[in-house]
């Protein structure tokens, strides 16, 4: 039984779901930094994918990262 439970939960299990769920847990602490300042930002999420999207399409116009990066948050902003 030991080695079923090992075998499910694996290192690499562990470290892709820390990875997967980076995106969502930053989002989470956005919010929770906004809402101790009084302000109730629901469109977190959005902005995350918004931004990316943007990042990758000036990323690719520019072939450039910091380009797209640059991009994405003033869009962020926006």
């Amino acid at each position: 039984m030991w080695e079923q439970i090992t075998a499910l939960f694996s290192v690499g299990l562990f470290q892709n779901t820390i990875r997967n769920a980076t995106p969502v847990i930053l989002a989470a602490m956005g919010g929770l930094f906004t809402e101790h300042a009084g302000i109730m930002n629901i469109g977190m999420d959005g902005m995350i994918l918004i931004g990316a999207f943007v990042a990758v399409v000036f990323s690719f116009l520019f072939a450039s990262a910091p380009m797209g990066v640059l991009f994405a948050v003033i869009i962020g902003i926006a």
